[in-house]
């Protein structure tokens, strides 16, 4: 697999790009995951979750992950949110039409051992959900 890490801003965002590297492809097509004060933007595909497992264990404590927040459930901007949930217990932020996708999804790529794990990963995402209160005038849509 390929990993990149990029700043922007002075440093104060930090990019982390993913990227298979399947021999069918001539160069690297990345999915980005950006880190800005605690915050993660999406979660990665499921297919780096591995890479992004390493990225998360070599954060200092200044660096570290506080909360995920997930633009949207196609799985490269989503697939990592799991791993990040269960492993790291880095609680997962989405918008509501998103949490049964998610769960959908928690549930195709992680082969889970009891019912308790999904419900537990349902249960933060619909207890998050109810923390983020953006009305759509706020952003001029």
């Amino acid at each position: 697999m390929v990993v990149r890490i990029d700043y922007h801003c002075n440093n104060e965002i930090l990019e982390w790009q993913w990227s298979s590297d399947n021999e069918l492809m001539s160069t690297p097509f990345f999915t980005s995951c950006y880190l800005i004060d605690g915050l993660l933007i999406d979660s990665g595909a499921p297919g780096g979750v591995d890479d992004l497992r390493e990225f998360v264990n070599s954060l200092t404590p200044d660096e570290m992950i506080e909360k995920c927040f997930i633009t949207h459930t196609h799985e490269d901007h989503a697939g990592g949110a799991n791993l990040l949930n269960t492993e790291f217990e880095i609680p997962i932020y989405a918008s509501k039409e998103a949490i049964d996708l998610l769960v959908k999804a928690h549930e195709k790529y992680v082969k889970v051992g009891s019912t308790t794990q999904t419900e537990k990963v349902k249960l933060l995402l619909e207890d998050l959900t109810e923390q983020v209160k953006i009305r759509p005038s706020e952003f001029g849509v």
